[in-house]
Formats: C-alpha cells, sequence, structure tokens
C-alpha cells in the first residue's frame, strides 16, 4: 500500500493525521497536519521516536487488533497489517461508541485488504 492510497483512505474518513513506520528499516513517513488535532499528545506519546515505537509494538504482541488510545476526543487507530509495519490513524471523535467501533473495524478491513 503506497502513501497515496493511505491519504485517500484517510480523506474519505476524516483522518487528520497517520504515522506509518517500518520496523525493519526504521523509516517513518506521515501525512497530515498535528496541528489539526484537537490534542497532539498521542503523536508523540506513541510514535515520538524509534524507541517508543519499539515499545508500542512491543506492547501489541498478542493483542487483538487494531488497537485503540484516545486522550481527550481523539482517538489513534493503530493497525499492524504486517509483522514489521506498524500504522497508527489520528482523527478527532465525534461518533457514539457503537458507531466508533464500526468506524475502526472498517478502518482496519481496508488497511488489511490492500496491504
Amino acid at each position: 500500500m503506497t502513501l497515496l492510497e493511505i491519504e485517500n483512505i484517510m480523506r474519505k474518513n476524516n483522518i487528520i493525521y497517520s504515522v506509518v513506520t517500518n520496523l525493519d528499516n526504521g523509516l517513518v513517513e506521515t501525512i497530515g497536519n498535528t496541528k489539526d488535532l484537537i490534542e497532539d499528545d498521542l503523536v508523540t506519546q506513541l510514535f515520538g521516536d524509534f524507541t517508543k515505537i519499539k515499545a508500542l509494538n512491543d506492547s501489541l504482541e498478542g493483542q487483538i487488533m487494531p488497537q485503540i488510545w484516545s486522550q481527550g476526543v481523539v482517538r489513534c487507530i493503530v493497525c499492524k497489517p504486517n509483522s514489521n509495519i506498524i500504522i497508527g490513524l489520528l482523527y478527532n471523535e465525534n461518533r457514539s461508541p457503537l458507531e466508533s467501533i464500526d468506524f475502526i473495524e472498517e478502518i482496519n478491513d481496508v488497511l488489511l485488504k490492500n496491504w
């Protein structure tokens, strides 16, 4: 999946910012602007440097995917479409809890299907 394809998913789903990390080569690519998030601390906490990204990866071991992190109304969907790839998709949430669960599962399915 290319960054352009991820950007299209973001645009269709009002996702503000994404981080795509490759654990094998340390490449971290971003799309969007964190200033459009109501709070941007999740970006730093989860993806601030490669040590934090490795810690995030370790925390995902054995977990049901995708995983969700929240800070106020900001959500981060964390997906692992491949063993060496972590994707974080951040947005300002305005859905009900049930709508949010459906949305998160749909986004994860699209990423897995197209990876």
